[in-house]
Formats: C-alpha cells, sequence, structure tokens
C-alpha cells in the first residue's frame, strides 16, 4: 500500500486535486477511503515527503459534504465501575 499512497500523493501535490485543478468525481471517490484506511494519518507519521496527501484530505475533509455524509464514529460504552 506504501506504493499506492506515494502515487496519489504525487497526483495531488501539484493542484490539491486528483484530475486537474477542480474537485471531481474522483475526488468524491478517494475521501471516503482515506476516511475508512487511515492512511492519511499514517502517511503524516511515516514520512514527512508524503504530506501532499495528508493535505489533500484536510482540505476536501473539511468541505461541509464530506461532513454530514461520513459515518458517525463508533459508540462507545461507558464501563461503569462498581459502587
Amino acid at each position: 500500500m506504501r506504493e499506492q499512497i506515494g502515487v496519489l500523493d504525487k497526483a495531488v501535490a501539484k493542484t490539491g486535486y486528483l484530475v486537474n485543478e477542480q474537485f471531481t468525481f474522483a475526488d468524491i471517490n478517494l475521501l471516503p477511503i482515506l476516511l475508512a484506511s487511515g492512511n492519511c494519518r499514517k502517511a503524516r507519521r511515516r514520512s514527512p515527503t508524503q504530506t501532499h496527501l495528508a493535505r489533500y484530505y484536510d482540505r476536501h475533509a473539511a468541505r461541509p459534504s464530506f461532513k454530514r455524509t461520513q459515518p458517525a464514529p463508533p459508540a462507545r460504552h461507558a464501563v461503569k465501575k462498581p459502587s
């Protein structure tokens, strides 16, 4: 997967988009994949040279449409301690 992340990092480096200089269906498809895989966080930790993809994700994940449609985080169940 490291190789694919490197390819994507290079692809978004110039314009901040996968295709040309505008948000397209390609970006819409990639964002949920990056969210599910957690690869942007891993890219930040792994290599300072793969930061374009992390910035790309942060920028587009801030879009209101993305925020409205991403799944809710898993519920955490509180464990009650005996009194």
